[in-house]
């Protein structure tokens, strides 16, 4: 066994001497300045962006009711479907509400017949006026009863009240119709807005008109909202008020998607320093701060991203410059720091 230490311990000499000498050619020496650009930690006051869940609704929303009862007779609609303002799209039996309509006119009919029977009598001296104020008052009746019923078999056909799309189909043909009852959903999906219920403890800065941005569930895109309506009151079940944030036009969103909406918290004042000023080494980070013209290593611990910024959560100190870029530095590199 002896006779192989001495073979092992020389190869082991020359491979160390191998390394030794190809890391003298990648990186310099501690005392061969290397020149570097520098950025200072900065420290700026941050407003806190914490998300709330929002959905995102029409601004023009409608939920179309029938006024009269009776049996539907079509639906001229889908969901889904498109829809011009003053277009039919729901028909109620109009059945008995034109038997109401002919009853009415043969009423008026004979009501104008008594009225100039009256006044005949009357310019002969025939009547007194009562009977022929009681006469015109019963076709005055008549003729209200016939522009009222006329009014009411006008809501056998409904209508859509603005241009939107059909979000809900309540009914179907052959269901009873009564006053009140939905029958079918619509909303503009041009004007959009994203419907949030900010808790009570957050929001404190919100003011109408100011910006705020707001994230689909995807996380791919950024929008930017505007907060046109804000609730002066707390509901006291969920402790939340609600916000409506106007979206920018072609947004891409659809009726009732899922957005998160960046409300307003507190003020932050994050360590900042360039990107590229962090760098990972195994499982940790590191930065290196430039102090009388050398570069000292440090280790730190990252936060979030900001404006192409990283934040720093421990690790450095404001005012202390850093090495932007620090690539094949030695702790204790003699740097030339370029303005």
């Amino acid at each position: 066994m002896r006779t192989f230490a001495f073979p092992l311990l020389g190869f082991a000499l020359l491979l160390a001497a191998c390394q030794r000498h190809g890391e003298s050619t990648t990186a310099p020496s501690n005392d061969t300045p290397v020149q570097v650009r520098t950025a200072l930690v900065e420290q700026p006051r941050v407003v806190q962006q914490l998300e709330v869940v929002a959905t995102v609704r029409a601004r023009q929303a409608a939920s179309v009711a029938a006024q009269v009862t009776g049996p539907i007779e079509a639906i001229t609609v889908e969901l889904g479907d498109k829809v011009e303002a003053g277009q039919i799209i729901v028909r109620i039996s109009e059945m008995e509400y034109r038997a109401r309509l002919r009853q009415a006119e043969a009423q008026l009919k004979l009501a104008e017949s008594r009225l100039k029977r009256q006044q005949s009598l009357f310019e002969k001296n025939a009547t007194d006026a009562s009977t022929l104020e009681d006469a015109e008052a019963s076709a005055t009746i008549a003729m209200e009863l016939v522009e009222e019923t006329r009014t009411v078999l006008g809501y056998c056909s409904i209508r859509a009240p603005f241009a939107g799309v059909v979000t809900a189909k309540l009914v179907n043909a052959g269901d009873l119709a009564t006053p009140g009852r939905a029958l079918l959903s619509i909303e503009a999906p041009n004007e959009l807005r994203a419907e949030a219920d900010v808790p009570s403890g957050l929001g404190a800065g919100l003011r109408v008109g100011m910006a705020m941005e707001v994230h689909p569930a995807d996380g791919t895109t950024h929008l930017t909202g505007k907060l046109v309506e804000l609730s002066p009151a707390v509901d006291p079940v969920s402790r939340t008020y609600l916000a409506k944030i106007e979206l920018p036009a072609n947004s891409g969103l659809r009726l009732g998607q899922f957005v998160r909406v960046g409300v307003p918290g507190g003020e932050h004042q994050p360590l900042l320093v360039p990107l590229s000023a962090v760098s990972r080494w195994g499982q940790m980070e590191r930065v290196f701060v430039v102090k009388d013209n050398r570069a000292y290593l440090r280790l730190v611990k990252s936060g979030v991203q900001r404006d192409g910024k990283l934040e720093l959560l421990s690790g450095i100190s404001v005012g202390e410059r850093v090495v932007v870029a620090a690539d094949n530095l030695r702790d204790g590199q003699k740097l030339e720091v370029l303005q």
